[in-house]
């Protein structure tokens, strides 16, 4: 059923209507329809009352002035099954709140119903009066400072602080990221110094390289008490801090006290943002110790900030990423956030797959490449056609390239680094 809403005692009222075909199954609308067409009734009913006829009239076009019972085929090619009905006045008379209109039998013809809210008001009008508000003069004033420490109790504070996170609560929260950031950084140093290839079998997590012994080189940890995951869950709400014109200073202070202001907990996030992110790239040197693998000391590649102007193509080289030698599968793979699947990047390529994902959907994989420039340095050129930069969003993502030398074997990270999405400033394109 369709609806209108209509100021109550309107007249000269138009309406539109859309009559579907009852014969046709995909919803078409039924043309053909005139004010004396075979059958066709039309009628209205309001609350409590009786239903009433109302008499068709011919309109010689379908702008011609408001006749009562008007009925009119707006376009029967290019607006098929619409039809104007001008309303008797009684229709929209005041004293009810709705009115239903109805029209049917003409062969082929599904039911058509309206129904009218009546309302005291237009909704089209902007000098709409509901009621009158008066003697607002005598309202009395707040003053400032009004309402001070003194004034509130001790359960109102209790309440205000309630779900905030406290200065103790924070203290605690620093004292362990401080314990993980000592630990990450001594874990960091050695796995620094890690590059791996595969050699020849030998005794299990044997390191070797700069006469180090397994004996000289061992790295030990103990995060039992410490893991990010409960100081995450630790995490409180930002502190608030009340401010306005009518709150005494010691009225803020005693609120604030015990809390902790939104910019020490942004502060304490953003260490352990960083935290998070050298955590993953010690986890991915960790997970490639396995049995038989060579450890072979040198310094690790960190790879550079990588630009891509939206609109425009991406053909960005990065050179001495390690070797490339019996790779099996090479992937450069730019996300949001470490967490998300590869399936939901906003860029993947592979060497011999070319684009995998563009914005977490399938891609089109001749849009994208991944080429090996010289395989024993390991320099590499990522390139991503233009049509496809058009669609990433404006923003700062992390990038890494990882390597599959072949089926059973550990993949392992080359390089990483930031992926900076600028906004194209001119956006023509012819």
């Amino acid at each position: 059923m369709a609806k209108l809403t209509l100021k109550k005692g309107l007249t000269d009222v138009t309406v539109y209507l859309f009559v579907q075909d009852s014969s046709k199954t995909t919803g078409e609308g039924l043309t053909g329809l005139a004010y004396n067409t075979a059958n066709l009734v039309a009628s209205y009913v309001r609350p409590l009352g009786s239903r009433t006829a109302i008499t068709l009239a011919t309109l010689a076009e379908v702008t011609s002035a408001h006749t009562d019972g008007g009925f009119k085929e707006i376009d029967a090619t290019n607006m098929p099954g619409v039809y104007r009905l001008d309303l008797p006045d009684a229709v929209c008379a005041t004293g009810v709140p709705s009115v239903v209109v109805m029209l049917k039998g003409a062969s082929n013809m599904t039911p058509v119903l309206l129904e009218i809210q009546l309302t005291d008001f237009d909704l089209n009008s902007t000098s709409n009066t509901v009621g009158t508000v008066t003697n607002l003069t005598n309202l009395p004033s707040i003053p400032n400072n009004w309402l001070t420490a003194a004034g509130i109790a001790a359960d109102a504070v209790t309440e205000i602080q309630s779900g905030l996170a406290t200065t103790q609560h924070v203290q605690e929260m620093e004292d362990k990221i401080d314990i993980i950031d000592g630990v990450v950084d001594a874990v960091k140093a050695k796995t620094d110094q890690l590059a791996f290839t595969v050699a020849n079998q030998v005794d299990a997590n044997v390191l070797t390289g700069g006469g180090a012994t397994a004996e000289d080189v061992r790295i030990e940890m103990d995060l039992n008490s410490t893991k990010l995951a409960d100081i995450l869950a630790d995490t409180g709400t930002d502190g608030v801090v009340l401010k306005a014109a009518g709150l005494s200073a010691d009225a803020v202070v005693e609120i604030q006290s015990g809390l902790a202001t939104t910019q020490h907990v942004q502060e304490m996030e953003d260490k352990i943002d960083i935290i998070d992110g050298v955590v993953d790239a010690v986890k991915a040197k960790i997970d490639l110790i396995t049995t038989g693998t060579t450890l072979t000391l040198a310094t690790a590649v960190s790879g550079s900030t990588i630009t891509a102007h939206r609109g425009d193509t991406l053909s960005a080289a990065l050179e001495n990423i390690g070797a490339l030698t019996n790779n099996s599968k090479l992937w450069f793979t730019v996300k949001r956030d470490y967490d998300d699947a590869d399936t939901a990047a906003v860029i993947q390529i592979e060497k011999t797959g070319g684009l995998l994902y563009l914005n977490g959907a399938v891609g089109t994989a001749g849009n994208g490449s991944l080429t090996i420039n010289d395989e024993a340095t390991g320099d590499v050129t990522i390139v991503l056609n233009a049509s496809e930069t058009a669609k990433l969003s404006p923003g700062n993502y992390q990038y890494d390239i990882q390597i599959l030398r072949s089926a059973g074997t550990p993949v392992s990270t080359l390089t990483y680094g930031e992926f900076v999405v600028p906004a194209d400033v001119t956006r023509a394109t012819s």
